[in-house]
């Protein structure tokens, strides 16, 4: 166990230090700091216990303590999950949902992590408030990572069962399902059962190998990205895609960026049902954890490449670096460019905005900072 832990340090050493002094933090010790991710220290498919989670987090926040790092970047929302229970607060009072009741306010834990929670000096027991107590004890600094806009990769050969699961999407999934199975049905049309298939597989648990034996029965080829395959379905079929995500064109509704194989699955930023659950998320994380230093952004962005865009801009033989999309002697190039100028600048203001609404719910409470992407 040292020796694995060891490596991880040294893995999160070299991929993900960080260090920086926040501008407003004059005469503060500079942030010298690494990512973690629960993936890499509580690895499925085997869930853990609060005692091996506590052992784990000391032993891991001792070897960073070792390697002069005082701020920790823990992974906490994560895939549509989060590594704490949704925490509500009665006349001052922290009190943790009714496990008998399921219901999409209560935000899905990533599922290695799902111990007995329970409060404790009204505080959740929970693997993120683990990590802050430990790093107390050490003189390190805890914050929330958190991804924003990502969802999930549409490839079932890659992704393990492991990782999938509930998410804080799946009733806007399930939403798109069921309206759709009854427009289909109301034609007779025998997708409307595919769709019925899915929506079932969805409310117990998103299974990416049950997905595609669902598609398997209807004779829908897809290639091991069995949403995206079933969404290109749906619209050939005249029906909508789902509202709450980005997809790049009918044909191919999360594709494969140029040179790469992942097909990532994007929630859309100017959706206000996303934004609204994603705010929420981050102010339960913020609110229930006494002693939380920060909030980091990731993926408080846009996709990279064309996706979400219109096909008719022309980008989706683009890769992230190429250049050779405006022509200023080519007026057809021109009005494209100027349409996509016009597209990125939209998206820059949905995204500062969101940012802004994030930034007044938690109220100064932590820090806020952001994962940068270079290549965006």
């Amino acid at each position: 166990m040292q020796r694995s832990l060891s490596a991880i340090l040294c893995l999160a050493l070299l991929l993900g230090m960080v260090n920086w002094r926040p501008a407003h933090a004059v005469g503060l010790e500079p942030v010298k700091g690494a990512w973690l991710s629960p993936d890499w220290i509580f690895p499925g498919p085997r869930s853990y216990t609060e005692q091996e989670v506590r052992r784990i987090a000391h032993d891991t926040l001792a070897k960073a303590k070792e390697q002069g790092i005082n701020t920790i970047f823990l992974e906490t929302m994560l895939r549509g999950t989060t590594i704490c229970p949704t925490v509500s607060v009665v006349n001052g009072q922290m009190q943790l949902p009714d496990p008998r009741t399921v219901s999409y306010s209560t935000y899905p834990v990533y599922r290695p992590l799902a111990f007995d929670f329970r409060i404790e000096n009204n505080a959740p027991v929970d693997t993120l408030q683990i990590f802050i107590d430990e790093g107390a004890k050490l003189g390190i600094r805890v914050h929330a990572w958190c991804h924003m806009f990502y969802w999930r990769m549409d490839n079932s050969d890659v992704v393990p069962t492991w990782k999938e699961g509930r998410s804080a999407w799946d009733d806007l999934l399930v939403s798109w399902l069921r309206d759709t199975r009854d427009q289909l049905a109301q034609k007779g049309d025998p997708l409307a059962q595919v769709l019925d298939d899915t929506m079932k597989m969805v409310q117990a648990g998103y299974d990416g190998t049950a997905f595609e034996k669902i598609l398997d029965v209807a004779k829908i080829p897809h290639q091991h990205n069995p949403l995206g395959s079933l969404i290109r379905t749906v619209m050939a079929a005249g029906g909508q895609q789902p509202p709450f995500l980005l997809i790049t064109s009918p044909e191919d509704p999360f594709p494969q960026p140029k040179h790469k194989v992942l097909r990532a699955v994007f929630v859309d930023p100017a959706n206000s049902r996303v934004q609204n659950r994603i705010i929420g998320m981050v102010a339960n994380i913020v609110q229930s954890h006494p002693g939380l230093a920060g909030v980091q952004l990731d993926h408080v962005r846009y996709p990279t490449g064309p996706v979400g865009t219109p096909p008719e801009l022309g980008l989706l033989g683009l890769g992230v670096n190429d250049n050779d999309y405006f022509d200023e002697n080519n007026p057809i190039l021109n009005e494209r460019y100027q349409k996509t100028v016009a597209l990125l600048e939209q998206r820059r203001q949905t995204l500062q905005d969101f940012v802004n609404r994030l930034r007044r719910y938690m109220g100064g409470r932590v820090q806020l900072s952001a994962a940068i992407l270079p290549e965006y």
